[in-house]
């Protein structure tokens, strides 16, 4: 959820460049918080398992949405678009949510069925 609510990112105009990564910034100190928090309860083993390969996908698209903000907002200006949104943002307010569910799901059963790591 915390993912998703980072992803409204690329509804926020371009020129609101601080709520933009205002947003993304807390949506990865909240992944950090929600890791340290869930990290007590769950019994340490070798294996990477499923809910590992959720948060780090989870890490990395956060990530991702802060640092396209800010090459969002350069390319924005350095292009001198017109109009409120740039064309990457308005692209990636779907695709990134199919990519970021789809790998989630792909990479859970792979770990799941032991496709890609053997144990």
């Amino acid at each position: 959820f915390i993912v998703l609510i980072s992803f409204s990112t690329f509804w926020i105009r371009n020129e609101q460049i601080e709520a933009k990564l205002n947003l993304a910034i807390v949506s990865l100190l909240a992944l950090i918080a929600y890791n340290f928090i869930v990290n007590n309860d769950i019994p340490k083993i070798e294996n990477i398992t499923v809910l590992d390969s959720f948060i780090l996908i989870s890490y990395l698209f956060t990530g991702f949405c802060s640092i396209l903000s800010v090459y969002s907002y350069f390319d924005y200006r350095r292009d001198k678009l017109t109009g409120d949104f740039n064309p990457i943002d308005l692209k990636l307010r779907y695709i990134a949510p199919i990519i970021y569910l789809t790998s989630i799901t792909i990479i859970g059963l792979f770990i799941y069925y032991e496709i890609l790591f053997f144990s």
